[in-house]
């Protein structure tokens, strides 16, 4: 009961705040996913002025990524497409991050700092940088590079792929599901089937591995190569 309450009072409080910005269309909505909009309509930090902004959007960044990707996974079943739904707020709160990562950059953040944002442990860390991290990537930020390949967490062995722990890397997840439930299905839709296919393809020509990432229904995260080299099919009435 008392927990109850305490989620009312806090709905209460978000839904008065954004109803005050954005209209009267909160009132029925889910705590989790009233969360997200507060984030969201929240300003963007703008310089290096405001980098303990920064360290707070962060940490909610971390906190309603798991609903968002559930509330979008839940979207993509029903409808059976990428596009649409929940996939322009994940758009949304991947630049947030993106530009939350360059301000850091800017400052130089130190590292123990970020461990300390992103609720890292500075053991696996280390050995992130040891085993997995391969370079920055172009265009993208330092603190956006690591957080692609994965610091959030150690990886173990697990048969043929990698195992994430249970501590869960909720910001890895969004820049993954930025990149396949977002830039993938727009530049497909950008380009036509016939040629993002053969674009696809030519990464087999090139000889350059290929992985598909599967989750279990305990939530377990495993990386299998994929082998069989891909061929656009036209479908039929």
């Amino acid at each position: 009961m008392l927990k109850e309450n305490f989620r009312k009072k806090i709905s209460d409080k978000i839904i008065f705040y954004l109803e005050r910005k954005e209209g009267s269309i909160f009132k029925d909505m889910p705590l989790e996913e009233l969360l997200i909009w507060n984030l969201l309509s929240k300003p963007v930090p703008k310089d290096t002025k405001d980098i303990q902004e920064c360290h707070n959007q962060i940490v909610w960044i971390r906190r309603i990524t798991p609903c968002l990707l559930k509330k979008h996974r839940e979207y993509k079943r029903k409808l059976g497409s990428y596009l649409g739904g929940y996939t322009d707020l994940i758009a949304m709160t991947y630049a947030r991050l993106e530009h939350i990562c360059k301000l850091y950059d800017e400052v130089d953040l130190p590292m123990k700092e970020f461990i300390q944002v992103a609720g890292l442990n500075e053991g696996d860390v280390k050995t992130f940088f040891n085993k997995y991290f391969y370079g920055i990537h172009k265009g993208m930020s330092n603190y956006m590079s690591y957080l692609n390949d994965g610091i959030e967490s150690e990886r173990t062995k697990y048969n043929e792929g990698f195992k994430w722990n249970r501590n869960g890397m909720p910001l890895f997840d969004l820049t993954t599901s930025f990149l396949i439930d977002y830039v993938i299905p727009k530049y497909k839709e950008q380009v036509g089937e016939k040629q993002y296919y053969d674009e696809f393809s030519n990464l087999f020509d090139n000889q350059l591995p290929m992985y598909t990432l599967k989750e279990d229904e305990n939530g377990n995260k495993t990386l299998e190569q994929y082998y069989p080299r891909p061929k656009l099919i036209k479908g039929g009435k």
